[in-house]
C-alpha cells in the first residue's frame, strides 16, 4: 500500500513539473521591445542595468527626457549592457551624439 502511494505521488509531481513552460533566461530578448526610464533601473556591482521590478538584466531601450519633455537620450541595452543604437540630443532638439554599441563597447 505504501509503495503504491509513493508511486502515485511521485507520478503526480513529475506530471505537474513537466507540464510547466520554462522561464526565459535573464537578459534574453523579449518578444517586444521594452522601454524604461532611468528610475525603473539600477546598476549592479558589475555596472550592468537591472530592472528594479523583476531583478533581471535589462534588455530594451532606455529613454530619458530633458525637463522640457524633449528627448535627451535613447540607448539600446541587451543583458544589462549597451548593445545597439544610441542617440543623445541637446535641449534644443539637435542631435548631440549618435552611434552603435556592441556588448558594452562602442562600435
Amino acid at each position: 500500500m505504501m509503495i503504491r502511494t509513493v508511486w502515485i505521488l511521485g507520478s503526480l509531481v513529475f506530471f505537474f513539473a513537466c507540464g510547466k513552460k520554462p522561464s526565459p533566461a535573464p537578459g534574453s530578448q523579449p518578444a517586444s521591445i521594452q522601454t524604461a526610464k532611468p528610475t525603473d533601473l539600477q546598476l549592479d556591482a558589475r555596472q550592468r542595468l537591472i530592472d528594479r521590478k523583476t531583478g533581471a538584466l535589462f534588455t530594451g531601450v532606455l529613454k530619458e527626457e530633458h525637463a522640457s519633455g524633449t528627448p535627451r537620450a535613447e540607448v539600446a541595452f541587451r543583458g544589462g549592457v549597451r548593445h545597439g543604437a544610441s542617440r543623445e540630443w541637446h535641449a534644443n532638439g539637435q542631435i548631440m551624439l549618435e552611434g552603435t554599441w556592441v556588448s558594452g563597447q562602442p562600435d
